[in-house]
């Protein structure tokens, strides 16, 4: 006998299989004859398996009443909440999208475990936490974290939160804006949630935020002119201003804020730091090898990691129980730190990139590239991931939305 299909507990069992493995995203897509399901793990899609085509509906239907979404609107977009409790509950977050062959369904897994790390916990290499703990003791002005999405830009500027002294922190108000809050910062925070469909945005909520008085003030992300122009005015005024930016690169935050509107000397005043961050895979430590090719990367930056690092490739596919045969177990951060002092004339009289890049360069700003190396040499990563994601010139990353 056929055992019945029940589409709820066919979903939560698939939500919780994911969870079990360490994905971040559930993606439900449909097919010609099926709905596709794959996950995001470690920032890459994995299939894991199908439904069929006579259980695609009622499937769909179970989702989008676990994401407390309309079953009869099939025409719209449709975002959505839920939770998923049990030993390890997650709180859900529901994107519905109309396609050709049905409506596609992605669920963002937020584990209520998770926990924000101060930046001095991440296995950053020294001259990076170097680099932060000068920005942190900047009593103002403006810092920008750069990198296309889903590399951890606002998980960072959080660590840095979580790592203000105790004192410094009794001291100040901090108030977040985010889009959407992902994880809850125990600390003394303040945190609103964006919602622009109510009017919520960020230029609208900033102009009420600033009348709370905060001292440092976290803006998820930095969209538009009146954004951007709010924030820095903010930090002209003696805040401590973190936020985000969509760019290649770290300096290329700079022509990016002059293309919003902002004027170049009250940004050249303004701006502290740019910082270029990207998540590459960790090999997993049960299975990964020596590198074959590990003289040849010692040769490339031997006074940055010495003759004793231990490159490390992934062993892809050896079916390792620990990483399910992936070969890698998580991910690490690799950054680059720009500190704009010195650059404040070459910002205000909107130098090219190019040259902001060349003047960082010649200041000895280790590039992506670089840090990418360091983290490899302590088998951190392996090359493979950081030339996948960098330039190795040194000069920018790829791949930036």
């Amino acid at each position: 006998m056929t055992p019945r299909f029940l589409p709820l507990q066919r979903f939560e069992a698939v939500l919780r299989e994911a969870v079990a493995e360490g994905a971040t995203d559930v993606h439900f897509e449909p097919r010609e004859r099926s709905l596709a399901i794959r996950w995001r793990i470690d920032g890459r899609m994995v299939a894991r398996g199908e439904i069929e085509e006579r259980h695609r509906d009622s499937f769909i239907q179970a989702a989008k009443l676990a994401g407390r979404m309309d079953i009869a609107e099939r025409r719209l977009p449709q975002d959505g909440r839920g939770i998923l409790g049990g030993t390890r509950p997650c709180s859900l977050r529901f994107s519905c999208l109309p396609a050709v062959n049905g409506e596609s369904i992605v669920v963002r897994l937020l584990a209520d475990e998770a926990r924000i790390r101060p930046w001095h916990e991440l296995d950053l290499s020294p001259a990076v936490r170097a680099s932060l703990g000068r920005l942190l003791a900047a009593p103002h002005g403006l810092i920008f974290v750069t990198g296309p999405t889903g590399s951890g830009k606002t998980t960072l500027l959080h660590s840095l939160l979580a790592d203000l002294p105790g004192r410094r922190l009794d001291a100040v108000k901090i108030i977040t804006l985010e889009e959407p809050v992902e994880l809850r910062n125990p600390r003394c925070l303040l945190q609103i949630e964006v919602d622009e469909r109510i009017g919520r945005g960020f230029a609208e909520l900033l102009r009420s935020v600033l009348r709370h008085d905060p001292d440092v003030l976290l803006v998820g992300e930095t969209r538009d002119r009146a954004t951007a122009d709010i924030t820095l005015r903010a930090a002209l005024a003696g805040r401590l201003c973190l936020s985000t930016l969509h760019t290649n690169s770290a300096l290329g935050a700079v022509p990016r804020l002059a293309e919003m509107g902002l004027d170049p000397s009250l940004l050249a005043s303004a701006l502290r730091a740019v910082v270029a961050q990207r998540l590459v895979r960790r090999p997993c430590p049960e299975c990964c090898q020596p590198h074959p090719r590990s003289e040849y990367w010692r040769r490339q930056a031997p006074e940055a990691i010495g003759a004793t690092a231990a490159f490390v490739t992934a062993q892809i596919g050896t079916g390792c129980t620990r990483c399910h045969g992936r070969g890698f177990q998580g991910r690490v951060a690799i950054l680059e730190v720009v500190p704009c002092a010195g650059l404040e004339g070459r910002i205000a009289r909107r130098a090219p990139l190019s040259e902001l890049e060349q003047a960082a360069r010649d200041s000895g700003f280790p590039s992506l590239f670089e840090d990418g190396i360091r983290a490899a040499a302590r088998g951190f990563t392996t090359m493979e991931e950081v030339c996948a994601v960098t330039d190795p010139a040194g000069m920018s990353a790829r791949g930036a939305d």
